[in-house]
């Protein structure tokens, strides 16, 4: 009922449960929170709760409309397991939206969740030059390592100052949260995970992570301290997350981006990015 999609045959459904399936075992996930509402004994719809390190927990409801109707049993359903949630120990629930499912949106909405982002998925092929006329300058790099991760943290944290990325979310969650978040993103590998310095002081922070299951590398989070900005660093932090992937053998970076973030979309449109996806984010704060 979750992974029907129009267009999909029997054998692909069952071929994308599995792929679900195997995911959050390699995750160390947990498909559990699973829910139905019944009437008369006859299933009618259904939510999934994936909880996830840093006391996240993304929310997925049915794509098909008949599944959907009446939208009031989904957003009931809605009601009454989102709080669940918080005696799990999970902060912030978020679903995505595709932007034209309107009836999804309005569930969503009717069940107490607000508007994050539109953030729009990006991918680019490695195999092809990056053909960006900006010359970035020459930075430093700090690798991370288990006693570097307060500083991390602290540098992290300091780029989401005027930020354009999920601003909402800014201050919702402690760092050691977003950090655990961070690292359960993909394989972890912490030579992956740098601090960009410029001229002996640290400038920004990438961090990368490596998709088993789509063989790609993917930009988990990337930002510049805003006394650095306008200065070339993201310019140099990319560069870097290519050499990286381009050094693994990975032939697709991958990465999302808030939709109100022009700057950023600006830098990686110079680096042959093209948009895949677009989805919207609903989240509620527990």
């Amino acid at each position: 009922m979750l992974l029907e999609r129009e267009g999909l045959s029997a054998g692909d459904v069952r071929d994308h449960i599995q792929t679900l399936i195997r995911y959050t075992r390699r995750r160390g996930l947990s498909l559990n929170q699973c829910m139905i509402a019944r009437e008369g004994g006859r299933l009618l719809t259904s939510c999934l709760f994936i909880d996830a390190p840093g006391r996240m927990s993304t929310v997925f409801i049915p794509n098909r409309a008949r599944f959907l109707k009446p939208p009031e049993t989904v957003t009931q359903l809605l009601r009454q397991t989102t709080p669940m949630a918080r005696d799990r120990g999970v902060r912030v629930v978020q679903g995505l939206v595709a932007p034209a499912a309107a009836m999804e949106r309005s569930i969503f909405e009717q069940a107490g969740y607000t508007f994050l982002a539109e953030l729009i998925y990006l991918e680019s092929d490695l195999a092809k030059p990056v053909l960006t006329d900006k010359h970035p300058p020459i930075l430093e790099w700090e690798t991370y390592e288990p006693g570097k991760r307060q500083r991390f943290g602290q540098i992290l944290q300091g780029t989401y100052v005027e930020s354009r990325d999920c601003a909402k979310l800014t201050g919702v969650r402690p760092i050691d949260e977003i950090l655990d978040s961070h690292l359960a993103a993909g394989e972890f590998d912490p030579d992956h995970w740098r601090i960009g310095v410029l001229d002996g002081e640290p400038a920004g922070i990438l961090l990368l992570a490596y998709l088993a299951e789509r063989a790609t590398f993917e930009v988990v989070y990337m930002g510049v301290l805003p006394a650095c900005r306008s200065r070339g660093v993201g310019t140099g932090l990319l560069t870097k997350a290519v050499e990286l992937g381009r050094e693994r053998g990975v032939m697709t970076l991958t990465l999302t981006v808030d939709a109100v973030n022009a700057p950023a979309r600006k830098l990686y449109t110079a680096f042959g990015f093209r948009e895949t996806s677009r989805r919207e984010v609903w989240i509620q704060i527990l």
